[in-house]
């Protein structure tokens, strides 16, 4: 039970570590590449396969007025 709630927990200090370095003026590339850090190594997915998926997705839609 412990070991499940501190994988689950896991999650939340991924995006809390590239949120973080993202408000001290880390540019997006290297915030996200601080929370895949801290991953575990059997989930955390190679740099080029995280590049590549970043670069194939589609540009969000900019904020209607």
């Amino acid at each position: 039970m412990k070991a499940r709630a501190e994988e689950e927990g896991k999650a939340f200090e991924v995006v809390k570590m590239a949120l973080v370095a993202s408000v001290r003026g880390y540019p997006p590339q290297v915030a996200v590449e601080f929370a895949r850090k801290l991953l575990f190594s059997d989930v955390r997915p190679t740099f080029s396969d995280l590049e590549g998926s970043l670069k194939n997705k589609p540009k969000a839609d900019a904020p209607k007025a």
